[in-house]
């Protein structure tokens, strides 16, 4: 667990430690391939306050470190242990661009939080396709598949001069989901 000091604790004010996200899953891309939506398991929304990334870009890949403010154990402090999940937009440089987005350890991939595929009983709401141009083939399917999805790919994945990325998609991004295949078109990237 990583910390960082936050000096001398008056009586009755709440410490945080800043802890590392252990997981977390691309849920979006914005138009223009500048910010990516991820979310994370945030825990009891009682004891931690919003994340924060830190990006560090290449010419190959994306590595984002997404890290949240935790109640520092204390005496009488109490976190109940409620699932929230959380959303963060990530701001990057340059467009994605086929680069390859990653947790900076080992590099790993998405990590792995379900997002729903149905709506919950009782509850009214509309599932949308998400937005994955911009994207590595690969990264795309890892994010359609973390939501339930199925890609199908189409264009010239081998002969394409350059980073294979996604530069279409259908249904559209954000369109409403009328089943569970997406059909990705494949393209190069410049570089």
């Amino acid at each position: 667990m990583a910390a960082i000091s936050t000096g001398s604790i008056a009586a009755g004010e709440t410490r945080y430690e800043i802890v590392p996200v252990r997981a977390w899953s691309l849920t979006d891309v914005s138009r223009g391939s500048r910010s990516l939506f991820i979310t994370y398991d945030q825990g009891s929304s009682s004891c931690t306050r919003p994340a924060t990334a830190q990006v560090m870009e290449t010419s190959d890949v994306v590595r984002i470190r997404v890290s949240e403010p935790v109640v520092a154990p204390a005496p009488r402090v109490v976190c109940t242990a409620d699932l929230v999940i959380g959303t963060l937009e990530v701001h990057l440089k340059r467009p994605v661009a086929g680069r390859h987005i990653a947790q900076p350890k080992h590099g790993e991939t998405i990590g792995q939080i379900p997002r729903p595929e149905r709506c919950p009983p009782a509850q009214d709401c509309v599932l949308l396709v998400p937005r994955v141009i911009g994207l590595s083939p690969s990264d795309a399917r890892h994010a359609l598949r973390n939501d339930g999805l199925r890609p199908r790919f189409t264009g010239d994945q081998l002969h394409l001069g350059g980073r294979p990325r996604i530069i279409g998609q259908s249904p559209a991004p954000h369109d409403r989901r009328r089943g569970r295949t997406v059909t990705l078109i494949v393209g190069a990237a410049p570089g």
